[in-house]
This record gives C-alpha cells, structure tokens and sequence, in this order.
C-alpha cells in the first residue's frame, strides 16, 4: 500500500512540474481516440489538395498545371508532408490529427492564461469531438484554418501582463499565425480584420504604435512570401488573378440546388444560417447565455478577454455570410469561439448550488457531447451519398485500373466522385481542370468550358462515378458531353461496386 502510495505523490509531483506537457500528452491520446475510427471517411477534397500538392512537387505549381481557387498554404502544407512521407490517405489523416491537436492544446493555453486550468482542459477536451461535424472529419482545409487562428488568438492572450519584449513576440507570432490562417482559407481575413483592430484599439491606448506596425508587418510575411515565390517562377499574375479576383467572384456565385431567384441576396442568407447550428446547438445556446451574462462573467474573466472571443465569433460569422452560397461546413469557424462561451457560462455563469454544481455542470457537458452525434451523426456511420464517401469503392476503382493496364505517368482522369482513386492507383491527371465541382457546375474558371478543356488532353483513364447520385450545382450540358466524349473516344473495360457507389472504367480507344 505504501509504495502504491509513493507512485501516487510521485506521479501527482511530475504532473504539477509540468501540467502543460502532460495535458498535451492527454490531449494527444485523445485525439487519436476521436478520430482514428474515421480514417476510413474520406472526401475528395482531401484527395483533390494532395493531387495538386503532388503535382507541385513534380514541378507543376497550383494555379497554372493544377486549377483551384484555394490561397496556397494549403497545398503547400500537404506537399511539406508529401514530401517526406508521401502522398497517401494515412498522412493526410495525420496532418488532420495534428491540426485538431494543436487548435486543443492552443485552446487550453488560451483559455489557461485567462481562467483557471479546469475550465482550459474542458473546452480543449470538447474540440476534438467537434472537430468531427460540419466535414471537421475530413477536411483539412478548415482543420488548418482553425489551428492556425487559435494558435494566434492563444498568442494575443499572452501580450497583455508581459514585459514589452515577450509583448512583441507574442504579437509577432499572434501576427504570424494569423497571415497562416489566411493563406490557407481567404475568409480568415475577417478575423484578421477583428484582431487587427483589438491591436490597433490597445495599441491606441497605450501609445505604443510600435506594435502596431509589428503586428502588420508580420501578418503580411506568409502573403510577401508567397507572392514572391509566384512572382520567382513569373506566374504573380496567374496567382493573384486566381487566389484574389477569382475567389471573390466565387463568393459571389450562387451554386446552391435551389438558386435564389428571387435575388433576396443577404437576407435569404441570414435565413439559411441557423442551419450551421445544427450540430452545435447545446454550445451555441450557451455562448448566447455567455452574452446574456457578461456582467457576471466579467467578475472570473478580465473584460479584454471576453471582448477578444466575441470579435473573433462576429468576424467568424461575417466570414460565412460574404459567401452568396452558404454550405454546411463553413460553419466550422464557429466551433472555437462557442466553445470557449460555452464552457465560461458553464463554469462561471450559472449559480449552481454547491452540492448540484458537479452534477449540472457534468449534465450540461453530456449534452454538449451527445447532441451532435444525435444530429449529424449520420454523416459519420451511414454509407450513403449523404454521409461518408464510398471508401472501399475508390480501392476497387484503383485495383481495377491497374488491372486493366494504368501505368505510372498515364492521364488519368476522374469526372465526378472518387479523387482519391488518383493517389491509390498512383496515376495523376494532366488536365488543369480535374476537380469535379470545376468540371461540372457553373464554377468561374479562366476558360469557358473547364470539361473540354480537361477532355482536350486525351485522358488514357475515365473514371466514372454512378451518375444517378449527381452534385445539386451540375449542368446539364457538362453531362451531355461526358455521355458523348464517352461515346466517341472511349470504351468500358471495367466496373466495380463498393458500399454504396459503382465506378465506370474507361480505356480510350487506340
């Protein structure tokens, strides 16, 4: 008993040595508990970026051989991976869990600086369930986005208290992060917008512009860089054109199932939006509750605090509404901020009664956990076209292609779903236009006609997804000459069914 005793206050000592770096390790084991039962759920926009990071690494650069509007850090985030591990589905997964891993533990040390610890390890020990909905399970974009954008508000929670030098490398790295957060998705500059102007404010305050201009100067280091590297292989314009001008026209395209003919714009917006509560519907009552008590909560955190989560919830929401079409998973960027609400109300804004307060706070805490399992849940466990794409379908897909004699460096094309039979069969496109939405919606592209444009270099390979499942946005006229290039050009060699979906084999005809 007593050596049970001594490992005990062993134990207990090394954890009060270093709380950080055992949360992290607990949030480490976490993570890979959350989400390792979905390495299997897959999106072709995981498969897609990794296409286009591969094809970097071979010398052909986003936005001239491979067409997206994406900002570049993504794809070049996933090359940096590639390239020392490869492209495959186990690394893309990874650099996902890595992601949510940091965005929790950036959590912990953000809210950990304000508040007490307790309240730090609830809000981390809840994003990584979360990270789950609104596509978090396989989505690396917004995975990336997040991380970076806590990492930089965990930052700019630490510059105020420190001595002026440990001031100015927070806002640097607070700066940095957040120029992170937008080259990866350009709806990041609303929140770097607000940040900007809680710096400018204290900045103001204080006289101190000198970290004001630290902070612009660094924000503007991971755009500078880019544009120079674009600018090195004197293709500036093409990505400015595509990244900036392109994606704003986007935005600003309705590519919804049912368009808005009635042109209610902004309002049919705000309609559509209580949608992106749906797997967040416990936390998001609890951060409205969070605003409803600011007084109170104000007596456990500091009033800057509390300010700088609702900026960052407000520009997140004005992120999501300057797009014309709304669709599930922009909602994402909401996750960090309610959650951190949430979790304040609970711990510092209800009144519990001190032999109630474990038990109530625990049965908020249940529900926050169960709620979006309930709601969403069957876009994680059912196979279907609304839930997880056809994993083992892709596999086939992939087998039978080199069944049927794809070699390494043939054209291979994929029309609709099933991106990642690009990296399973270890076959890349040559097209510039190869990702389905481009080929197949009214998506502005550089040429009128995207299909054509990728029909024109004589795919070897068509790889063709069961066309009674179709996207809400595809056009008529972009199937009418899938069905007529088959026709002409291309034979069926092969078809292969999986959970839910059947994929075509085409070989063109000699």
């Amino acid at each position: 008993m007593s050596s049970l005793q001594s490992l005990f206050v062993t134990a207990r000592q090394r954890v009060s040595g270093r709380p950080y770096l055992w949360v992290f390790i607990v949030l480490l084991l976490w993570t890979l508990i959350v989400r390792l039962p979905f390495l299997h759920v897959i999106h072709d926009d995981e498969a897609f970026y990794s296409v286009v990071a591969s094809r970097w690494l071979n010398g052909e650069p986003p936005y001239i051989a491979s067409y997206d509007i994406k900002a570049p850090g993504i794809f070049a985030i996933l090359a940096g991976f590639q390239v020392l591990f490869g492209a495959h589905l186990i690394v893309i997964k990874a650099v996902e869990m890595l992601t949510t891993l940091w965005g929790a533990f950036g959590l912990f040390r953000l809210v950990a600086h304000a508040s007490s610890r307790r309240l730090a390890l609830l809000v981390a020990a809840l994003y990584p369930l979360y990270s789950l909905f609104l596509m978090g399970v396989s989505s690396p974009t917004q995975l990336i986005e997040a991380a970076f954008t806590i990492e930089a508000f965990a930052q700019i929670g630490r510059v105020e208290g420190e001595v002026y030098r440990k001031h100015l490398i927070a806002l640097a790295l607070a700066a940095l992060m957040m120029g992170g957060a937008v080259m990866v998705k350009q709806t990041a500059a609303f929140t770097a917008l607000g940040l900007f102007g809680w710096v400018a404010w204290h900045s103001w305050r204080q006289r101190d512009f000198k970290s004001l201009a630290l902070f612009c100067v660094m924000g503007a280091v991971p755009t500078i860089a880019f544009g120079l590297y674009f600018a090195a292989i004197g293709h500036f314009r093409d990505a400015f054109d595509t990244v900036v001008l392109t994606a704003l026209d986007r935005s600003q395209v309705d590519m919804s199932e049912k368009p808005d003919t009635l042109h209610l714009g902004f309002l049919l917006r705000l309609w559509h939006f209580p949608a992106f509560y749906k797997p967040m519907l416990v936390i998001t009552v609890g951060a409205l509750l969070a605003v409803m008590r600011l007084p109170r909560l104000k007596t456990a955190l500091s009033s800057s605090f509390i300010h700088l989560i609702i900026i960052w919830y407000v520009t997140a929401v004005a992120g999501i509404l300057v797009n014309q079409s709304l669709v599930i998973w922009y909602g994402f960027t909401l996750v960090p901020p309610t959650l951190i609400l949430f979790c304040a109300v609970l711990y510092h804004g209800i009144g519990f009664k001190a032999q109630w307060r474990v038990i109530g706070i625990g049965l908020y805490l249940l529900a926050a956990v169960i709620q979006p399992f309930v709601v969403e849940g069957y876009t994680l466990f059912n196979p279907g076209p609304f839930g997880p794409p056809d994993y083992r379908g892709n596999v086939r897909a992939a087998e039978s292609l080199k069944a049927n004699g794809l070699k390494p460096g043939d054209n291979l094309l994929v029309t609709g779903r099933g991106h990642y039979v690009y990296l399973m069969a270890g076959a890349l496109p040559k097209a510039k236009y190869f990702n389905a939405m481009h080929l197949m919606c009214t998506f502005p592209t550089p040429d009128k006609d995207p299909l054509a444009v990728a029909f024109s270099t004589q795919p070897d390979f068509l790889v063709v997804s069961d066309r009674g499942f179709f996207m809400g946005c595809r056009l008529p006229e972009r199937e009418a000459a899938i069905t007529d290039e088959l026709a002409r050009h291309y034979r069926a060699v092969s078809r292969v069914s999986g959970d839910w979906d059947n994929f075509t084999i085409y070989r063109r005809k000699p």
